[in-house]
């Protein structure tokens, strides 16, 4: 709904997340290479998982459901994991395999296994043939990254190199899972490209125990991002920017309205001008961006500061007005897990004096700068969600009751899709999308 008020009532593209700076290089890695912005496998599937290959991450601290999930499989399988992080983690001592490279390697790391893997013939060359375009580009850039070369860049020796290789490759049902480690390098997206690279190269989709697993820390990223809280896109991922006529005709025939096409700034860039006196005014709900970005400067120069959230935070003490929100327990509504299973979230207790949940806020103020939005609940909200973004068509109230789904969900009829690519890439191939290892300071 905010990015609606943002694009329908104000009249512009600069609506963001605050965590896009570590979410975008998932977008655009893995939009690039599969064609999908998101985890290709649910959390059921790692229970099936012959190898875990865990990179940049560390679950004990950021995800410890996760780290619970992937201690009780390794002990009660015969899963092999294999951790790889520039500083040790809480999962080390469970696994096979455990590496401490160099920071910032990662992507020469990914290249020199996919060397190894390509030289002693254990990429799924079937695979490959029917599903993935831009092989002969691969193995080219590939050939740059010999075992002893790599070893020398990574820190690890040639044998660990050569192990690793062979124990993702042969699976037979491997899985890579990263997280902030990765997402915070200079080269992020290479990064991200590199994994699903990797996984193409091996036939590691569209399978039970198979799938890319991107860990995002901050809870309904992914939920965000699907309802369109981007400058690049609208929700379902439809481009925001561009005459598309999907587009165009969509917002026409739900929102009544017409949206701004001209380029839109990402969280960085709005601080940044800010910063500048260039932006003038900011509405900022449930985000202690003072503190999480340290722009209490930027925000100083802003001419309004609206800011909406459940605490009176650092950001909301600088605020010309502070909406007072209702925190997740104290309203109905959904939210959208790292795998895209969308979950109903019940109220559990009445908010507290005048604190109202978000959409009942925006509502009120579209109506007063005279748009007729007329939602009653968060019901009649996700049934507009359903008609506009495709991916969840077949989402709604009532079938979330007893259980979430995971998008896409194309019809009410459709069960929806926990793992994504069991039939291919829907007519098209997808991508290998070579990358270059760039030394950082």
């Amino acid at each position: 709904m905010l990015q609606r008020f943002a694009r329908e009532i104000i009249g512009t593209n600069n609506v963001d997340v605050v965590d896009s700076t570590y979410y975008t290089p998932v977008l655009r890695g893995l939009k690039e290479t599969v064609g999908v912005s998101a985890a290709t496998s649910d959390f059921d599937s790692l229970k099936s998982a012959d190898v875990l290959l865990l990179i940049g991450a560390n679950p004990t601290e950021t995800h410890p459901v996760v780290d619970m999930w992937i201690k009780e499989h390794k002990k009660t399988s015969s899963m092999k994991l294999i951790t790889c992080n520039s500083t040790p983690t809480g999962l080390d001592r469970f696994a096979d395999i455990t590496v401490q490279h160099n920071k910032g390697t990662e992507v020469a790391l990914l290249n020199g296994l996919m060397h190894i893997i390509v030289k002693e013939n254990l990429h799924n060359s079937e695979y490959i043939e029917n599903n993935v375009k831009n092989f002969r580009e691969l193995k080219k850039g590939l050939s740059e990254y010999s075992p002893a070369k790599v070893a020398a860049i990574t820190g690890i020796p040639e044998n660990t190199l050569r192990e690793m290789a062979k124990t993702f490759a042969c699976g037979p049902n491997s899985t890579i899972m990263f997280g902030d480690y990765l997402l915070q390098l200079k080269d992020a997206e290479s990064g991200v490209k590199a994994i699903s690279n990797l996984a193409l190269l091996c036939g590691m989709l569209g399978r039970t125990g198979t799938g890319i697993y991107p860990l995002v820390k901050a809870s309904n990223t992914m939920g965000a991002f699907d309802m369109g809280c981007s400058p690049d896109f609208l929700p379902g991922y439809l481009p925001a920017c561009n005459d598309d006529e999907t587009t165009r005709r969509k917002v026409e025939e739900i929102w009544n309205s017409s949206i701004p096409t001209n380029a839109g700034y990402n969280i960085s860039e709005m601080v940044e001008k800010a910063a500048k006196g260039q932006l003038k005014a900011m509405y900022v709900m449930g985000s202690n961006i003072a503190k999480k970005l340290s722009c209490k400067e930027a925000l100083s120069n802003l001419e309004l500061l609206v800011v909406q959230d459940i605490f009176l935070n650092e950001t909301a003490q600088m605020a010309d007005v502070v909406l007072p929100a209702a925190c997740w327990g104290e309203k109905d509504g959904t939210i959208t897990n790292n795998c895209r299973v969308v979950q109903k979230t019940s109220q559990a207790v009445n908010p507290p004096q005048d604190a109202k949940p978000d959409w009942w806020i925006l509502t009120q103020l579209a109506e007063a700068c005279g748009h007729s939005w007329s939602f009653e609940s968060p019901e009649s909200i996700m049934d507009e969600i359903s008609r506009f973004a495709d991916i969840y068509g077949g989402i709604t109230y009532d079938r979330l009751e007893s259980k979430g789904i995971a998008w896409p969900c194309w019809n009410r009829q459709h069960e929806g899709t926990p793992i994504l690519f069991a039939d291919g890439f829907s007519g098209r191939k997808a991508r290998f999308a070579p990358c270059e290892w760039k030394q950082t300071e």
